[in-house]
């Protein structure tokens, strides 16, 4: 069984849901409103689709972890002889019987609700279009795990409906837009792949440098919205709390802010200065769970309260990881 938790990457699977929970409180309170109570109206109206998403979801980022052991195995042999499959824990054929079976009941879940099967299986199709095409194309890989990530995101506003898709593509003056938490996800998210993939070529100091620019540059944007939240003026003017909610709500932000920074800034400095491909396997680690933490900050410029459950998952995160390690 631990087998298997290690090759799904179970720890990994709640920065997806921090990313569902992130998206939809960004859409939910784009308009400006503060009051937590409409929000969880709107998960109870929505009846089994939730759950739907939520599943197709999980099963989504389960298949793209498999495929991305599979893709890797010969390499593995060599880097990784202790994970799953290139231990012999779990047979090869198995892993790509149940990768097949896993992506289908994404699919099937995904189904139940409008647009998410389109949705779905774009995910899918760039899932496996980085493991086994684009990967070991410097950057290019980069980009294409960035794009899952946003289409993820995308999917995840179907939680709380097909309007709120629409509201969050749709810009007022016509056409289509990204959403800004989409943009800031895939941000980090390309500067992570950028440095986890200088783990396995060979690279230059400025790669890393962009690498870790781009999560910087991601953290200061979320910090940016945060400072020009409309909540701020809400609750300043007495409404939820007065002055006090306001300075309780900021510190949370700033603290998650330098939390972020400080566990991701650590060992890529540490990385820089050594210049050695060992260190990469830290920067990737610190940022994935940044995904987490940069999830909250993101959370706190719409409503700071829903930053504290998924605080919670970045706790989650951090304890399975333990027991089932991403490597």
């Amino acid at each position: 069984m631990l087998a298997w938790l290690r090759l799904f990457r179970a720890s990994g699977l709640l920065t997806v849901w921090a990313d569902a929970l992130a998206a939809c409180i960004a859409a939910f309170y784009a308009a400006g409103v503060f009051d937590p109570l409409p929000f969880a109206q709107r998960l109870l109206q929505g009846g089994l689709q939730p759950l739907w998403i939520v599943a197709a979801s999980s099963l989504l980022y389960a298949a793209g972890m498999i495929w991305n052991d599979i893709a890797d195995v010969e390499r593995d042999r060599q880097l990784h002889p202790q994970r799953p499959l290139p231990s012999g824990r779990i047979r090869l054929a198995t892993a790509c019987a149940v990768g097949a079976l896993v992506a289908v009941g994404a699919l099937v879940c995904a189904a139940q609700v409008e647009h998410g099967f389109r949705l779905a299986g774009a995910v899918l199709c760039l899932a496996f279009l980085y493991n086994f095409a684009t990967k070991d194309v410097p950057w290019l890989g980069s980009l294409t795990l960035a794009a899952v990530r946003v289409v993820h995101a995308l999917l995840a506003l179907l939680i709380l409906g097909s309007d709120f898709l629409r509201m969050a593509l749709i810009a007022p003056a016509g056409g289509w837009i990204v959403p800004p938490f989409a943009i800031l996800l895939g941000i980090w998210v390309l500067g992570l792949a950028a440095v986890a993939e200088l783990e396995s070529r060979s690279a230059r100091r400025w790669e890393l440098l962009a690498g870790g620019g781009l999560m910087a540059v991601a953290l200061l944007l979320a910090l940016a919205q945060v400072v020009t939240a409309p909540w701020l003026g809400q609750l300043w003017r007495g409404g939820g709390g007065g002055p006090v909610a306001v300075l309780l709500s900021v510190v949370l932000a700033v603290a998650i802010a330098i939390g972020l920074g400080w566990t991701v800034a650590r060992p890529w400095v540490a990385a820089i200065r050594s210049g050695h491909r060992g260190d990469i396997p830290a920067i990737t680690g610190a940022a994935l769970g940044g995904i987490i933490l940069l999830d909250a900050l993101v959370t706190c410029s719409f409503q700071p309260l829903f930053a504290l459950p998924i605080l919670l998952l970045y706790a989650l995160f951090a304890a399975t990881g333990r027991i089932a390690r991403m490597g």
